[in-house]
């Protein structure tokens, strides 16, 4: 089969992280006595460290409640803020102990010191509640609750609770929490629950540009908490977009470009055949520009790529040192099939449509020439640029979609060579 040209776009909205589409993450551990005083502000109460109750035998945050009232309600606020941002990510490890009284949960506030509503969540904020068979997500305090089925939390063990915040227009919001199991040494299992809300309005949320992720626990539901990550406060990076495209041969070139950086000793390449885990080192140190506020471009070579999907990502160091990652990106060969087809300009519907989180487009030219796929939201915005490479007559050719960095919603496909067009509409249901 021939390996056809193609190009995939990480999109970027509103203020690019390095990490795009989402960002560079902060651990506070709580292995020092001092970690929780010296990285939170305390809203009501007041959480201890917890000895060797936490990970692996080390020290947690240990919640000293027994009771089942408001007043029972502590939240803890991270001291740093970030800068607002399209998408945003706090987790931490929750102990569920024996009681079945309370909540616990995670999520960001407009302020470092913004008082507590309902069970625990930010006035002003977003976030999220669970117990062992639901929860609730929490606007302004207004929560809404969710019910997790057969997905019940066992007690007496470790879970990670991730909380993610996605901007998908103004004062709109997706959000999303997924439960994962965990042992007692954080070595993170299967998933045991995911809960999605979309189109969440918030102005006063909207209207902020720093947020401060929190961790919050009522009564005795979870009685330690360890390991809470939260997006940095600056990070090194602003990175503007990230491109991969493969060619013929067995070659992947990775364009990338930076608004500014700080600090900035260089980037590696790495690939990998899964999308979280597996990545290899494939370039050497590709220098990059120190502190500047000027947009730089750069450009990378995979020649020895294989055959199949590959997933590549960047890591950046700093020069103290400190390593931050890129999202990931697929790059999957669009393969020609040999076949006689028609000799006709046509965009077949997707399979499968709607879809989740990838699909497939198969289409046919009347006449050779240049051919680009391309996919818009419902904005007229490109977010993704998934064939682009010559073509010809009385070949079916097809292309993938990886809608894995895409909110749910309407899209559509355009297809077209020469001055020949064709539009599909596609939909994304996560």
């Amino acid at each position: 089969m021939a390996r056809i040209c193609f190009t995939i776009f990480a999109v970027i909205f509103c203020l690019a992280a390095f990490n795009a589409g989402t960002t560079a993450q902060v651990l506070v551990t709580f292995d020092n006595a001092s970690d929780l005083t010296d990285n939170f502000v305390s809203v009501h109460n007041s959480f201890t460290d917890g000895g060797t109750t936490g990970l692996a035998g080390s020290a947690g945050v240990q919640n000293p409640f027994a009771g089942y009232t408001y007043s029972d309600v502590d939240l803890w606020t991270l001291q740093n803020g970030v800068p607002a941002r399209a998408t945003m990510s706090v987790s931490a490890f929750f102990y569920n102990g024996s009681s079945n009284g309370g909540y616990g949960g995670l999520g960001f506030s407009t302020s470092s010191s913004n008082d507590f509503s309902g069970f625990g969540e930010a006035a002003t904020g977003l976030g999220m509640l669970t117990h062992a068979g639901g929860g609730f997500f929490a606007n302004e305090g207004v929560e809404s609750p969710v019910d997790y089925g057969t997905d019940q939390l066992a007690p007496d063990s470790w879970y990670q609770i991730k909380f993610t915040v996605t901007q998908t227009g103004a004062n709109t919001y997706d959000l999303d929490y997924q439960i994962l199991n965990s042992d007692a040494n954080g070595t993170v299992g299967s998933l045991v629950t995911e809960q999605t809300e979309t189109g969440v309005v918030n102005a006063s949320f909207g209207a902020a540009s720093t947020y401060y992720a929190y961790f919050t626990a009522c009564a005795s539901r979870f009685p330690v908490i360890d390991n809470f990550s939260a997006p940095e406060a600056a990070l090194p990076i602003q990175l503007s977009s990230l491109t991969a495209s493969a060619s013929s041969g067995s070659s992947v070139t990775l364009n990338w470009k930076t608004v500014s950086e700080t600090n900035n000793y260089g980037f590696f390449v790495e690939r990998s055949a899964q999308k979280s885990a597996g990545f290899v080192t494939v370039s050497g140190l590709i220098p990059g520009h120190g502190t500047t506020t000027a947009a730089c471009a750069y450009q990378y070579t995979d020649k020895s790529a294989p055959a199949g999907a590959s997933y590549y990502r960047l890591r950046q160091v700093d020069l103290d040192n400190s390593v931050h990652y890129s999202d990931a990106v697929l790059v999957s060969p669009t393969d020609a099939v040999a076949q006689t087809a028609p000799v006709v300009f046509a965009l077949s519907q997707n399979y499968p449509n709607p879809f989740n989180p990838s699909t497939e487009f198969r289409f046919t030219v009347a006449k050779a020439g240049m051919t680009t796929l391309v996919v818009y939201n419902a904005l007229g915005q490109d977010v993704g640029r998934i064939f682009n490479g010559q073509t010809e007559p009385g070949k079916f050719y097809t292309a993938r979609l990886d809608g894995s960095g895409l909110s749910s919603g309407i899209y559509f496909a355009r297809l077209q060579s020469g001055v020949e067009t064709q539009m599909r509409k596609i939909v994304l249901m996560k």
